[in-house]
């Protein structure tokens, strides 16, 4: 099992990601399984990076699939390319 987070890192849009956390110690995740990107960047290297780790049948969590990028067209394309995990 997997799991990523977007770390709340502007005043702008405030992210409850506690549900994540309390998952993530439910669940025991090991700590090379929690990825996390911070929403001041445009890149996501932590996202790319856990994408490329991913397996048919693995299990994700994550806040909301709007974690995966900033407007609808970024979010089409991160399916496009990853369409067998999204």
């Amino acid at each position: 099992m997997w799991a990523y987070i977007l770390e709340n890192m502007t005043e702008t849009q405030y992210r409850n990601n506690q549900p994540v956390f309390c998952l993530i110690n439910e669940f025991e995740i090991d700590d090379e399984h929690v990825f996390i990107d911070r929403d001041d960047r445009s890149e996501r290297t932590e996202l790319e990076e856990l994408f490329e780790m991913l397996s048919n049948g693995d299990r994700l969590i994550v806040r909301s699939v709007t974690d995966f990028a900033d407007t609808l067209v970024e979010l089409t394309e991160v399916k496009r390319q990853r369409h067998h995990f999204v």
